[in-house]
């Protein structure tokens, strides 16, 4: 007849806690709750995250990622729920590549002719073993109709290269500060400032200006033209020429 030996509960415990094992198992449980599981988590989109942006404007988009090696890459893509519309891919790796844990933080411009609408943005996290993880939110676009607008640009150059013209409408809900524009080519480049009593204040004015460009030599150039409000906000229209 076999004999079995019983050892209270509690001299049972109160043993294993005084084994130097379990300090070590206590270690390694806590150590694992700190851990942060790898992926995307938290993705905020739009100001405070209320999932909105605006024709013409930058949003910020937040979230937290993390790997199980290191972040080698991460990338925004954004699509119309329906229908046709603004389509954005780009990389936005810099801060938290090469980090195993990190708070992932960008802007992303909204072209000023954005179809407004429904949009769903995924945020893609690869890591360095070549694992994938994504987190995906919807955001609407809309129009702010207090910020500045500039319509397109027309851009001409007269036969003899010497007389640029330039003509646009602007809409400017927050009164109009300054236009500046900026002739940008290889080999020249000229940037002219616009003001006075009958632009500044306006809250609308058809732009008509000629620069003179006989300095600038042949060749292409983009010409940028940015309103100002006095609100500091911007807008901006663009147009090319060939001086022959």
């Amino acid at each position: 007849m076999k004999s079995i030996t019983t050892k209270r509960i509690g001299d049972s415990v109160h043993g294993f806690l005084n084994r130097p094992t379990f300090v070590l198992l206590l270690l390694v449980v806590m150590a694992g709750c700190g851990r942060q599981e790898a992926g995307v988590s938290k993705l905020r989109i739009g100001a405070d995250g209320n999932a909105e942006a605006f024709v013409g404007q930058s949003f910020p988009v937040e979230a937290h990622v993390a790997a199980t090696t290191t972040i080698s890459e991460a990338e925004i893509s954004i699509r119309p729920v329906s229908g046709d519309g603004w389509v954005f891919n780009g990389p936005f790796s810099e801060g938290i590549a090469g980090k195993k844990d990190a708070t992932f933080a960008a802007r992303i411009d909204v072209p000023a002719d954005t179809e407004p609408g429904n949009y769903t943005l995924t945020l893609r996290v690869t890591d360095a073993d070549g694992s994938v993880s994504e987190s995906t939110g919807d955001f609407r676009i809309g129009i702010d109709s207090t910020v500045p607008i500039a319509g397109d640009l027309d851009v001409g150059i007269n036969a003899a290269g010497n007389d640029l013209h330039l003509e646009t409408e602007l809409t400017v809900p927050g009164k109009i500060d300054q236009v500046t524009v900026e002739i940008k080519g290889d080999a020249w480049s000229d940037e002219v400032a616009f003001a006075g009593d009958r632009l500044v204040g306006q809250l609308a004015h058809h732009f008509h200006e000629h620069i003179a460009v006989a300095e600038a030599p042949k060749g292409d150039y983009r010409v940028i033209l940015t309103v100002a409000d006095q609100r500091g906000r911007r807008a901006q229209a663009e147009g090319t020429f060939t001086k022959k």
